[in-house]
């Protein structure tokens, strides 16, 4: 692996640095060396060992999904902070020869001059403060069984599904892109503007458009990525790639699906209106499994099930769901199957046989 040119979340993305920051020292040796040998990478490196160590546990102390959830919001924070720095420098900058110009008016008494003078940094000022302005972040925090949505400043359109959360700027202002932080599932009406890309960085991936509609479901706990393109196009990235690099764009009514396991993508054809009808309180199965449908059911109604039935979790449903109630879809599984289930609040004890 060449990480010459890693930044700070490229390694605190990295498994090897990883093991490393955790203690393992059959790793030590090699980062010490690279740091004797790449003095400009130490910076990167001791911020990407800040990330590590504020999580401060084992992945045997936590979930992984927990572990890459509290991982990215601390990548997510330090984004933030590094341009808000800038921004700040900038604008003290700026302070500083308004004072020079001020001081200089006054001394030559040029009262006409010093109007003119001034009306550039106060210019300046009043840009670098909407820059700063602009990357004041919101969050928008889905729970369980709520679906919410959301318009941006831009005129982008939102909606966010259950369980879900999106780390958004308050204001664009006057920067260069426009960039939203997923966790879980949105759909998105992005408003055209081809001066700034419209970027939705998730866990593993970065998706970029100027104007378009499309869907990422990027759950935390889920062992894959899922975009869907309705309309316009889209440019795929991992998230330590350079966008002019991204090995993947998408045309409409195709899905590319990311395996986090293997970094693998593939694109599927399908009905892309499908895959967001959860905007019409609709639940669509296409050849799901029911392992799949039992996290996507739990997400949906707030509740927790436990099947201790026979049978795999692996077979597959295709069903479409409409504003039925939790009891209707569990009587309508209860009919394609040999199961019976047992409620009590919200726990859903499901028993019988899958798929035989």
């Amino acid at each position: 692996m060449d990480y010459k040119g890693f930044t700070s979340e490229d390694f605190a993305k990295d498994s090897f640095f990883i093991r490393w920051v955790k203690g393992e020292t059959e790793a030590a040796w090699f980062w010490t060396s690279f740091m004797k040998e790449h003095p400009e990478q130490r910076t990167a490196i001791e911020q990407a060992r800040k990330i590590m160590t504020s999580i401060a546990i084992k992945n045997d102390e936590l979930p992984k999904e927990s572990f890459d959830s509290m991982r990215t919001q601390l990548i997510m924070n330090i984004r933030v902070q590094k341009e808000s720095a800038k921004e700040n420098k900038a604008i003290q900058k700026v302070k500083n020869s308004q004072k020079i110009w001020l001081a200089a008016a006054v001394f030559a008494l040029l009262i006409i001059s010093s109007i003119l003078y001034n009306a550039a940094p106060l210019k300046q000022l009043e840009i670098l403060k909407n820059q700063r302005a602009s990357r004041i972040m919101e969050k928008r925090v889905n729970p369980k069984g709520q679906k919410s949505t959301l318009l941006l400043s831009d005129g982008t359109k939102i909606w966010l599904n259950a369980d879900s959360k999106l780390t958004y700027a308050k204001n664009f202002g006057a920067s260069a892109t426009r960039e939203v932080f997923l966790q879980g599932e949105a759909f998105f009406e992005v408003a055209h503007d081809a001066t700034k890309p419209f970027i939705v960085h998730t866990s593993e991936l970065d998706i970029r458009v100027l104007g378009t509609s499309f869907n990422v479901k990027s759950y935390n706990e889920d062992k894959k990525i899922e975009t869907t393109l309705l309309e316009g196009q889209v440019k795929i990235s991992k998230a330590n790639e350079s966008p002019d690099d991204a090995s993947l764009i998408l045309a409409p009514n195709q899905k590319a699906i990311f395996q986090k396991a293997t970094k693998v993508m593939d694109v599927e054809q399908i009905q892309a209106e499908r895959s967001s009808a959860w905007r019409q309180d609709k639940l669509v199965f296409d050849e799901t499994t029911y392992g799949e449908v039992i996290t996507q059911l739990e997400r949906w109604y707030d509740v927790k099930i436990t099947f201790e039935g026979e049978g795999d979790l692996q077979c597959k449903l295709t069903a479409s769901i409409e504003n039925e109630t939790l009891e209707e879809v569990l009587n309508l599984l209860a009919l394609s199957h040999k199961i019976s289930y047992t409620i009590s609040g919200n726990n859903i004890y499901i028993k019988g046989t899958l798929c035989q």
